[in-house]
């Protein structure tokens, strides 16, 4: 090892102990850490000294410059800050954030492990900040309980939070080209390091992907996949089954399903079976969170493993938001226990409805689940068929997933108009996906057919209504909002409609109290509280605006969304530092938002702006102009979309784009676009306003 720094230098003080030695926080292969002050900043801070083995060579210490850069710019709340990179003497170091608490490893060797939920709480975290990396295109390479800081509020229990340490640097260090680096083998532990890295294989996100798997198993458990010497525990890793055959083969440890099931769809020996990226990661554990429990089976862990193995990682197929291939085993393996036992089509679909129509990602999903099963059962059920396009139409517009699902709701409904041409469900399931793709004038005319068949059903108005609204009919789309709560009153999903319609003809006190009543029909449903909280913002009744908000949150996964008008009401506020924290929060969870959603906003278009007005010029211009792309390939399906025209322009006038914005503004106009207040509060718009006075006359001003 080389030499010791000393106590003080540059701007930093080492602390030291009793004895006068420097308190260490850490040594490994990489490089010994330190608790150390520093005095420009006043703060606590955390020094690596980086083994002077990686930089054999010009190229290795460049290629480290570069990505430990990059990994400085990652600003996350579960993402310890690198602070300063610099040299002493010979030395390589970086500054890091203090993050006070303890590490995962400290906190399960010292109060044993977690409980299940807690663990799964760690492991959305860190899945929040691999959402950040991905972004960056970094790859930890190491995350392990010891690289993850945990925080509980005073007391020591409740609430947590976790900060990963060590981002990107691994990366940057252990993927160097220098031959030097292979002599020194695997950095650290091999418990956590997934299969590819044991090969010396490249490896992308999905590797971290594993070594989370591992840790979660680590938390719950208290124990280590594999046993034995370094060799043998790197054997286990690399035999076929993997993680899978560590995790299962230990009789003595007692997973939750929930977790039983996130700890096998990441732990998958090979790359292509764990989650695709890290949003589908992130989902995986929220939908695991959401998963009716089903209470630990007393089986032999072999039997397990040989008869539900299989049908644990395809349930965590689905949670990725991925239909069941036919080389999948039987949906009803990827039940909880009582919905396995329904016998019926009739019986499963009625099951899938109860979840469906709850409108939350989570429920959707597994309806999804039940719906698939519910075909099983019945190829021949118009309405299985149906539904499932339904529930795949729900997810691509409310849950922001891309075409892959619309595809699937179109090949589903085709299946359901097939089978029944005058069936109203299938009809109206066949409109949803032309809804969907924003084809409105085409969605009108399929269910204008549905309600030929059927005029009194609720379902088939309410889509009706929201096509009429789209296409800027107010009046027409509130009539039919009105006889679809007549006939549907006690859907919540029908009377947000009515209420978002109002809204936009200004009607607030009409609107607030539908979305009251939406909210009570479905207290679990975060739209009418979110459509609460948005007509208090176009009111600029922005404290009862955050009460809503703050409610919503606590009710439902929508955060992205919920972020996003937060953030919009800072800008209001002028707190562009708050405003740019909440936007990159909404960005890491659902980085393009929906457009459907509340005031049409893309949320990287509205951070782009942000940033610009911080003065951070190259990376807002970047994120605007990715929201460009989006918003292009989205009118690429169909021009009707007033809400991407919108988009657009926003985008375009938050460039200067001046001329470009107003033609787009205009298209969205003439498309019926009728969200006209958000727009007079969009801070995005405030240079066109002033341009262009005569355009901006029929828009509410700001």
């Amino acid at each position: 090892m080389w030499s010791t720094p000393p106590v003080e230098f540059q701007q930093y003080r080492i602390e030291t102990d009793a004895c006068g030695g420097l308190v260490e926080l850490g040594r490994g292969g990489m490089g010994v850490t330190y608790r150390a002050f520093d005095r420009n900043l006043q703060i606590p801070v955390v020094l690596k000294f980086i083994n002077p083995v990686f930089f054999a060579n010009a190229a290795a210490e460049a290629r480290f410059l570069r990505e430990a850069r990059v990994a400085a710019r990652l600003r996350h709340q579960n993402v310890a800050t690198v602070l300063h990179l610099g040299s002493e003497g010979e030395r390589r170091f970086y500054a890091m954030e203090f993050v006070p608490g303890r590490n995962l490893e400290q906190v399960v060797e010292q109060d044993g492990p977690l409980d299940a939920a807690s663990g799964r709480e760690i492991a959305r975290q860190v899945a929040h900040a691999l959402v950040v990396a991905e972004q960056h295109q970094l790859v930890h390479r190491d995350i392990k309980p010891s690289n993850l800081m945990v925080m509980r509020d005073a007391a020591g229990a409740g609430s947590i939070q976790v900060k990963v340490i060590d981002f990107g640097l691994v990366k940057s260090l252990d993927a160097l080209d220098d031959a030097r680096l292979t002599d020194t083998g695997l950095l650290g532990t091999p418990h956590f390091a997934s299969p590819e890295q044991l090969r010396e294989e490249s490896v992308d996100i999905r590797s971290d992907f594993y070594s989370l798997g591992a840790t979660l198993y680590f938390a719950v458990t208290g124990k280590t996949l594999g046993t034995g010497s370094r060799a043998q525990v790197m054997a286990h890793h690399l035999q076929p089954a993997g993680g899978h055959a560590m995790a299962a083969r230990s009789a003595e440890v007692k997973l939750d399903s929930r977790s039983e099931a996130l700890v096998f769809a990441l732990l998958s020996p090979r790359r292509d079976d764990r989650p695709k990226n890290s949003q589908a990661l992130l989902a995986l554990i929220e939908s695991a969170n959401a998963l009716p429990h089903r209470p630990f089976a007393r089986q032999s862990r072999w039997r397990q493993t040989v008869f539900g193995l299989v049908g644990v990682v395809a349930l965590a197929v689905v949670w990725m938001r991925m239909p069941p291939r036919e080389t999948d085993p039987p949906v009803a393996s990827r039940l909880v226990d009582g919905d396995r036992q329904l016998a019926t089509a009739g019986e499963v679909i009625e099951r899938g409805r109860s979840f469906f129509r709850k409108y939350t990602t989570a429920d959707n999903e597994y309806a999804i689940l039940l719906f698939h099963r519910a075909v099983e059962l019945d190829e021949s059920s118009s309405d299985a068929h149906a539904l499932l396009s339904l529930a795949y139409s729900q997810r691509y517009l409310r849950s922001g997933f891309g075409e892959r699902s619309l595809t699937d709701a179109r090949r589903e409904a085709n299946r359901a108009v097939a089978l029944k041409p005058d069936s109203p469900r299938a009809l109206r399931a066949l409109g949803q996906v032309s809804y969907a793709a924003n084809r409105f004038a085409e969605a009108t005319v399929i269910f204008e057919r549905a309600r030929v068949i059927a005029p009194d059903e609720g379902a088939t108005l309410t889509s009706l209504a929201s096509c009429w609204r789209e296409r800027g009919e107010l009046g027409r789309a509130r009539a039919f909002a009105a006889d679809a709560c007549a006939l549907s009153p006690t859907d919540s999903l029908t009377w947000s409609i009515r209420a978002n319609i109002e809204k936009k003809l200004e009607n607030d006190a009409v609107a607030l109290a539908f979305y009251t009543k939406a909210r009570d029909l479905s207290p679990s449903t975060a739209e009418p509280v979110i459509g609460l909280a948005h007509v208090h913002y176009v009111t600029r009744r922005f404290a009862e605006a955050r009460k809503e908000l703050s409610a919503a949150a606590n009710i439902t996964g929508d955060e992205a969304d919920i972020e996003c008008l937060l953030a919009q009401i800072e800008l209001q506020e002028g707190n562009l530092t708050g405003a740019a924290k909440r936007l990159e929060r909404a960005c890491s969870i659902k980085r393009h938002g929906n457009l459907g959603y509340f005031g049409q906003i893309r949320y990287l278009s509205l951070w782009g702006w942000t940033l610009l007005q911080l003065g951070r010029k190259d990376e807002g211009a970047r994120l605007i102009e990715e929201a460009i792309v989006a918003d292009q390939a989205e009118l690429g399906q169909s021009r009707e979309s007033g809400y991407a025209h919108y988009s657009l322009a926003a985008s375009l006038f938050a460039l200067r784009r001046m001329d470009e914005g107003r033609a787009r503004l205009e298209l969205a106009l003439a498309a019926g676009w009728s969200d006209r207040r958000s727009a007079g509060m969009d801070r995005r718009l405030d240079e066109a306003r002033a341009k262009f006075p005569e355009l901006f006359a029929s828009i509410a001003p700001r």
